[in-house]
């Protein structure tokens, strides 16, 4: 019902909200940053957790509501075309649904910083009546508040603080590939390392994260951002087939010249093959179209940014910035992304398969999709490019000893060299020998030195029989077994065998890095770097660290929480917030966009992350303490005598000063001032 002033009920609806959520965010202004229970435990006195959970389901039916009535508006406007119901897929999230009004995005906020208001006393609740009575039955929209809140500890000079914030949307599902990435890549020898490579990885990830943002918004890209992986394999598995069709049906006419022009294809099957060649194409160009989109033009703001910033804060003397056309940029961008760059070797192939008879043999090529398919081959290919500098260095080595025996073959032996044995005839071998391979030049001796000493790794194999001429005063048939000795011992035994040490050392150096990130993942916090024995030592059930890394340390909620900053408003932030921000952000002018843009800095501070530290331990470790406890029950005597002593004070005002009775009125301040002077040990402690 629309009230005086008001235009429509909808927007006294939103005020109420906004009023709601204001209130809200005023109640955790003040539990921020609390050392003391004093605050909390006042507003758990004065705030009924009846009222609170009726406040919070009233927000939660809002918009719950709306997007209900949106659902079914959906349903019942005609049957989605297939093109948009592959790009929506099966889910129905709420991130996925029509915007919300302006009335029910407030109530959601409201509900959402009701939530955390929630989370937050609940730690200071000794009673249980808070935890009792805000259940997953008793909230109607508990799985979604939960998942879009998060949770996580910050270090303020060696304190830890619990800060909770609204994970926001871009991070609830965050693809798997990017997990395993930043787990598997992040150096975990040193902390603070560490702690380095995995808030770059964050930063990046932030980028990551904004363009898939931007591509979800048109619904093709959507669509192909969904079924990327679909569409890998269905061109995998027809690559296979036009393979298979080639391999049983490919042949060639011609038996006498065996030229180039007779390899043919049976009609029949031609057909099948240029059928399955044209479902191919049309595949190579949306995989073509999907690693422009997905790394190139999703790349071209930051690449803007990036270039308008090194420009702007270029200093005096140094190495100027030349100024590049950002669609140049993208084009060498797209240039470095192996990506982009094997799908357009794809597509040229795939058009080269129609040139002529034997051009649909050009889809071989494709078969090397199985390196994007299978992990297995992902880690044989990384284990012979994890060391490519040394094995490439390795290899110049061995051109170059090739290189030199057929410089030495040259001058001694150059009517020696064959490619394989000489034919028998009659019982001999035949003269001329058909196989011989005579050097006239020392690049033919290297390459017959390259070809067959690789191959067979002896080049004594590739060279003619000398006959013995020893007594007769001839001694080349020493140099001969000298200079094959020698090829054998330096190549074959021991060149060889580096470049095959090198790639077995990688599949073994490989293995053990991935399993021990593997075991320090099982056995350590990622943030803290905590081993699991010391919680579930100090706690009270066996998932005392499972519960750790889920709740306290999530390394997914500090990732959400560095991207929550980023995109917040600097002045909304709370004094938590605006802690870390410090040590990590900065905002500057983008003079193109006319905004404030935020950036991480260049060195960040990442001492808010908790080292060595969780409350989860702290509070164990206070509990269990005898000594603290001591201290306690001393302060609790303490603040009782003070009470006593100026009750007594009191009474003693009120008594006329006539007699002995002034010894009452005599009491002094200075005990009363001393006694208390020992609460400061709640300080202290």
């Amino acid at each position: 019902v629309p009230l005086p002033g008001y235009q429509d009920g909808d927007q006294y609806a939103q005020k109420l909200a906004t009023l709601k959520s204001d209130a809200i965010v005023a109640v955790l202004s003040l539990l921020e940053g609390v050392d003391s229970s004093d605050i909390p435990n006042h507003v758990l006195s004065v705030m009924e957790p009846n009222i609170m959970l009726q406040n919070l389901n009233g927000l939660s039916e809002v918009y719950l509501k709306e997007v209900e009535t949106k659902k079914k508006a959906t349903l019942k406007d005609t049957t989605p075309s297939l093109f948009a119901s592959l790009a929506h897929g099966d889910s129905h999230d709420e991130d996925e649904a029509q915007d919300l009004s302006m009335s029910s995005e407030a109530a959601k906020s409201a509900a959402l910083y009701s939530f955390i208001i929630i989370k937050t006393l609940e730690t200071f609740d000794h009673t249980g009546s808070w935890k009792g009575a805000f259940t997953r039955q008793s909230i109607i929209d508990y799985d979604s508040l939960t998942a879009s809140v998060g949770s996580i500890e910050v270090s303020r000079n060696r304190n830890l603080e619990k800060v909770y914030f609204v994970i926001p949307k871009i991070c609830r599902k965050l693809p798997k590939v990017s997990r395993e990435r930043i787990v598997y890549s992040v150096d975990r020898t040193n902390p603070q390392l560490q702690l380095k490579q995995f808030f770059s990885q964050c930063c990046q990830q932030y980028e990551d994260l904004n363009r898939t943002q931007l591509l979800n918004q048109n619904q093709f890209t959507r669509l192909l951002q969904r079924k990327s992986a679909l569409l890998d394999s269905v061109f995998f598995a027809n690559a296979l087939l036009i393979n298979l069709l080639m391999l049983l049906f490919f042949e060639n006419t011609d038996n006498e010249n065996f030229l180039r022009s007779g390899i043919r294809l049976p009609e029949g099957a031609r057909a099948a093959v240029i059928f399955f060649m044209a479902i191919h194409a049309i595949l190579c160009a949306v995989r073509l179209s999907w690693a422009v989109i997905d790394r190139g033009f999703g790349r071209l703001e930051p690449i803007r940014l990036k270039q308008s910033k090194a420009i702007k804060h270029q200093t005096p003397g140094s190495k100027s910035t030349i100024w590049i056309p950002p669609i140049l940029r993208l084009l060498l961008s797209l240039a470095s992304q192996r990506d982009v760059m094997w799908s357009a070797v794809c597509f040229i192939t795939c058009l080269a398969g129609f040139s002529g008879n034997a051009s649909p043999l050009w889809l071989v090529v494709h078969l090397f999709e199985m390196f994007k398919q299978s992990l297995v081959l992902q880690n044989v290919l990384k284990s012979i490019t994890y060391r490519g500098r040394t094995l490439l260095t390795t290899a110049v080595l061995g051109l170059v000893m090739f290189y030199i025996f057929g410089a030495v073959g040259f001058v001694a032996f150059p009517e020696l060299f064959q490619f394989s044995e000489a034919d028998i005839v009659d019982g001999n071998k035949a003269n001329p020998n058909n196989n011989g391979a005579f050097c006239d030049s020392v690049w033919k001796c290297s390459l017959v030195a390259l070809d067959v000493g690789l191959r067979t790794g002896d080049l004594g194999e590739a060279m003619d029989d000398i006959e013995w001429g020893i007594d007769k005063g001839e001694y080349r048939i020493l140099i001969r077994m000298l200079y094959t000795f020698v090829f054998f011992v330096i190549v074959t035994t021991i060149l060889m065998n580096i470049i095959f040490g090198i790639i077995i050392d990688t599949f073994a150096e490989l293995r053990e890095k991935k399993d021990f990130i593997d075991k320090d993942v099982q056995g350590r916090c990622f943030i803290c770097r905590i081993e699991r024995f010391s919680f579930e030592s100090a706690g009270n059930s066996s998932d005392s660290f499972a519960r750790h890394i889920r709740e306290d340390h999530n390394m997914w909620n500090y990732l959400a929480f560095l991207v929550y900053l980023r995109d917040r408003d600097v002045d909304d932030l709370s004094g938590a917030e605006s802690y870390v921000f410090d040590k990590v952000y900065k905002q500057v002018f983008d003079s193109s966009l006319r905004r404030k843009a935020t950036i991480p800095l260049k060195q960040p501070d990442l001492s808010w992350f908790p080292q060595r530290q969780a409350i989860a331990l702290n509070a164990g470790e206070k509990e269990a303490d005898p000594v603290t406890q001591a201290i306690e029950t001393v302060q609790q005597s303490t603040d009782h005598v003070v009470e006593k002593l100026a009750e007594c004070k009191k009474a003693a005002a009120t008594i006329p000063a006539a007699g002995g009775s002034g010894v009452l009125v005599s009491i002094s301040e200075e005990p009363l001032e001393s006694a208390k002077g020992t609460p400061s040990m709640r300080n202290r402690r």
